[in-house]
């Protein structure tokens, strides 16, 4: 595979001291390693992150440049930082939203949920504000994280985390079930990840007269 060979000196190179590991695996002589991941087609390009298998495959483009501006897409801050408290009343209805109010950056929390926002980011918009900005949001020194569903889909009031930012695995769970609710659209551009994702999936054809039914089985 010239090309990924390409793209993985160039990656090395470009982000070099930036803990990116680039590999590649013969799936013919390693089937369980195909079989673990569902490799079903070649070449296949996929992503870990902090642990954890990215949903969605690689489908940019298949030379050195893509390979290496889709790393750099990764690596991207996934936190949107706020900086004036209405701004939350600005966050885009579509859009489901986990946010964070802390008192640093520097916590042991916040390190948590940097790296749950890595791992979820597709799922839901992580946002967050520090210091002075979120002073009366929180009580002193203790951080509070919420979650608010989209407002296009729901009027549910935002529902605070009630366990410790400290615990990864324990907010990680939370949030990945507030981030993937039962109910799904499939979409042009998501059909594949679910199919990919190998579970079962009942789709709901509703009547256009009917519409909102698949709320009310929610």
């Amino acid at each position: 595979a010239p090309l990924w060979d390409e793209g993985a000196d160039k990656i090395s190179t470009e982000l070099a001291g930036q803990s990116v590991l680039v590999g590649k695996v013969d799936c013919d002589k390693h089937g369980d390693l195909g079989t673990r991941f569902h490799i079903t087609k070649y070449p296949t390009i996929k992503f870990v992150k902090n642990g954890v298998l990215g949903k969605k495959e690689y489908r940019g483009k298949r030379d050195a440049d893509g390979f290496l501006d889709f790393v750099k897409e990764q690596m991207k801050n996934p936190i949107v930082e706020f900086t004036d408290l209405q701004k939350l009343n600005e966050l885009e209805d579509k859009k489901a939203h986990i946010i964070g109010y802390f008192e640093r950056k520097e916590d042991p929390g916040h390190d948590n949920f940097r790296k749950a926002a890595s791992n979820l980011k597709d799922e839901c918009e992580f946002t967050a504000g520090y210091g002075d900005v979120v002073a009366k949001m929180h009580p002193p020194s203790t951080d509070i994280v919420a979650y608010r569903p989209s407002k296009s889909r729901s009027n549910d009031d935002d529902e605070a985390y009630t366990g410790t930012l400290l615990n990864y695995d324990d907010f990680f769970a939370w949030a990945s079930v507030k981030c993937n609710p039962m109910i799904k659209e499939i979409t042009f551009e998501n059909a594949e990840e679910l199919t990919e994702e190998g579970l079962p999936f009942l789709i709901l054809f509703p009547r256009p007269r009917r519409h909102g039914q698949h709320q009310r089985i929610q």
